[in-house]
């Protein structure tokens, strides 16, 4: 796998996987047909890609399969239980919870998300407590009282 210079380059072209353009600025155009442009004319750029549907895509849109990598979403932790309690409580999270993790702004539709979490926790109490965890970027959001917000973790 090229890691273009020892770094990875990472890269994901939302117009392109159904995210309408928009739910971008102009700048925010701009910048993504210009990454875009980069990828496509740079074999030493790798992407990787949340999703199988994604990866079909961009190998659609001229990127060889071979520069394509799939990576799994989510995490597991393999710090100190401890620690990683400290953390959670001094956060105020004492539970389950689910974690949102991203840059808060209109084109990642979080006031869905939440809409969707509250009614998934009606039936799915597993889910805990939902906690956004991103800065602001653009626009604004109403986030609920009982969804926890870190903007600077």
């Amino acid at each position: 796998m090229n890691t273009a210079g020892g770094r990875w380059t990472r890269w994901a072209y939302r117009e392109r996987s159904g995210t309408t353009a928009s739910s971008f600025t102009a700048r925010g155009r701009k910048f993504h047909d210009l990454r875009f442009l980069k990828v496509v004319q740079r074999d030493d750029i790798d992407v990787l890609v949340s999703t199988p549907e994604l990866r079909e895509r961009i190998v659609s849109e001229g990127i060889a399969r071979e520069r394509i990598y799939l990576v799994n979403l989510g995490l597991d932790y393999d710090g100190e239980i401890a620690q990683r309690d400290t953390v959670l409580r001094r956060c105020g999270i004492t539970g389950p919870f689910t974690v949102v993790v991203g840059t808060i702004e209109p084109r990642k539709n979080h006031e869905r998300l939440i809409s969707a979490f509250h009614m998934a926790r009606n039936t799915s109490p597993e889910l805990g407590q939902l906690v956004l965890v991103g800065r602001v970027g653009w626009g604004e959001l109403h986030i609920p009282a009982d969804v926890l917000w870190f903007s600077d973790l």
